[in-house]
């Protein structure tokens, strides 16, 4: 896949209380340093409000750029992509509830 005709999508919730401009600033913020650090030049927050689970907004980014020296700084704190590879999450594990798992080869039941 190219990452020039790619998008980066966020989905995230305003949790009770918080700012609502403040958040979407934030988020803002962190969905142009991620397209910057991830070279996609194209983006999308979804917002929903926790308590109503409402989507409160959808914010596009296209902005290809240079990042200011704030957005610049905030590189730091952002995770790479590669981090997350290779990751499972722990339920990944776990067998659904309710379901046994099939008994290893050799493994007698009593």
């Amino acid at each position: 896949m190219d990452p020039a005709e790619g998008w980066l999508l966020v989905w995230a919730t305003r949790p009770a209380g918080k700012d609502p401009l403040g958040e979407e600033k934030s988020l803002r913020d962190y969905l142009r340093a991620k397209k910057h650090q991830l070279g996609i030049p194209r983006g999308v927050v979804f917002l929903y409000d926790e308590p109503t689970r409402d989507l409160v907004g959808a914010y596009y980014d296209g902005h290809i750029g240079p990042l200011d020296a704030t957005l610049t700084a905030s590189l730091n704190s952002l995770r790479p992509a590669s981090d997350l590879h290779n990751r499972l999450h722990p339920n990944a594990k776990r067998s659904p509830r309710g379901t046994r798992r099939a008994p290893r080869a050799g493994a007698t039941r009593k």
